[in-house]
């Protein structure tokens, strides 16, 4: 969520100076540069879209730009990874099945294949550019997951937490449909449940503002 963020710098330099020796930090960011969003512009918006590119916040930015990010933090960038569309959380759940995983598979890989132009998020594995230790006091990881209709992710995405570095896990459900709250019950995750869907941005603040 570092996109709903004026300045993500700041953040950033509080992850890097927080990490402990051989840790690593995960940004996740939206991809401004997308075909979509292009194509959205006006036909005569180049220089709109250039000043669009130039003046968006650091964080949500196209490839380039993210690669750049991290270093001014003190962090370097390890890994990037280009996602596609989440069509299992877009898709109603009624139309999920062996074409919806088939189609998701082909964004993927398009996805991967042309990052700049079709990546919808890119999300970067960083570590700290300087070996020298920054903190010995003990730090407190939470886990953040915003959820809607996810009753068929959730599990899965639970399991591959890292369970010993990870002090609490929060699920914020946004009026979900399906299983989810039931599941995140069975898993002994905090929960904050929104009384409707309230979208993407807005299913990301809570747990931030009550910590």
């Amino acid at each position: 969520m570092l996109e709903h963020l004026n300045d993500p710098l700041p953040v950033l330099v509080a992850l890097d100076r927080a990490l402990a020796a051989g840790g690593r930090v995960i940004v996740s960011v939206p991809n401004v540069a997308h075909l979509w969003v292009r194509l959205s512009l006006p036909s005569d918006a180049g220089t709109t879209w250039t000043a669009a590119s130039s003046t968006a916040p650091t964080c949500a930015s196209h490839e380039a730009e993210l690669r750049g990010a991290p270093p001014d933090a003190g962090l370097s960038v390890e890994e990037l990874v280009a996602t596609p569309v989440p069509l299992p959380l877009v898709v109603p759940p009624r139309l999920h099945g062996p074409v919806l995983d088939a189609v998701h598979a082909l964004s993927a890989g398009a996805a991967r294949a042309w990052k700049g132009g079709l990546a919808y998020q890119f999300v970067a594995v960083c570590r700290r550019a300087s070996a020298e230790p920054r903190c010995d006091r003990p730090t407190k990881v939470v886990v953040v997951m915003p959820a809607y209709n996810a009753g068929r992710t959730l599990r899965l995405t639970y399991e591959e937490l890292p369970k010993e570095s990870v002090s609490l896990v929060i699920l914020v459900d946004d009026g979900s449909k399906d299983q989810t709250l039931e599941i995140a019950r069975e898993l002994g995750l905090e929960i904050f449940v929104h009384d409707r869907n309230y979208g993407y941005g807005a299913n990301q603040k809570p747990a931030t503002r009550r910590r």
